[in-house]
């Protein structure tokens, strides 16, 4: 294992043992979040682009490390920021995030991932096969697999980290706004369950519906463009 490998993995492994140890996920319940929120307000009120940047910088910093608590820090970002600049923050810190955990499996990590996620790999490049950019465009918008394992899983396939990006930004987007509006309300909810309104719930139903139908139409017409290639060949 090289000395860079190992280096990485031990920084992973401590952020991740310390967040724990803090108790950092406890923290981001929704019960201190309600009581936190007229601080959060005051902190950005004073000092709003330092406030942002360091939310941008701890919400990338979860992407990349895969730990859990994505939901309340949308919630969060609704509560301080509001819709119009919390779902930029959210989901450039989210795209950004995910690109440098595609980019360690790409490089660092490539073996290890390999070999822990070979059952995932090996449906996630069938698909990348077929549809390319697509796919991944489909995953992020109706997540079949976790979060974590795209970013990973991804890193191993021969698709662009252009491609990648543009594909994980436009997926992500839909649930972000769905969440980060929902924390312009935080001090209301009783429960995390209860962030989906039905109208909301129906429109994202309405999107994934049109994708799905436009996922099977190019499958569609994949199926049917090599007949179309021999017969204008001949």
């Amino acid at each position: 294992m090289s000395r860079a490998k190992l280096l990485v993995i031990l920084v992973l492994i401590t952020v991740m043992v310390l967040f724990f140890a803090t108790g950092l996920n406890e923290a981001l319940s929704l019960h201190n979040l309600q009581s936190g929120q007229a601080h959060f307000r005051a902190w950005f009120d004073h000092s709003p682009w330092l406030i942002a940047g360091a939310f941008f910088g701890g919400y990338l910093l979860f992407a990349v490390l895969m730990l859990p608590g994505a939901t309340p820090l949308n919630l969060l970002a609704g509560a301080l920021f509001g819709l119009g600049w919390g779902v930029p923050i959210v989901s450039f810190a989210s795209a950004l995030g995910a690109m440098l955990a595609f980019l360690l499996a790409r490089t660092l990590l490539r073996s290890s991932v390999e070999r822990r996620l070979a059952r995932h790999i090996g449906i996630i490049n069938r698909g990348i096969e077929r549809e390319g950019g697509h796919y991944l465009f489909m995953l992020r918008l109706l997540p079949i697999f976790p979060f974590a394992v795209v970013n990973l899983a991804m890193g191993v396939t021969r698709l662009r980290p252009a491609v990648f990006y543009a594909a994980t930004q436009l997926g992500l987007l839909p649930g972000i706004v769905v969440f980060v509006n929902a924390g312009q309300q935080i001090s209301e909810l009783q429960d995390f369950h209860d962030l989906l309104s039905p109208d909301l719930l129906g429109a994202l139903a309405l999107l994934a519906t049109l994708q799905l139908t436009l996922y099977l139409l190019q499958r569609r017409r994949n199926r049917w463009r090599p007949a179309d290639q021999s017969r204008h060949e001949s």
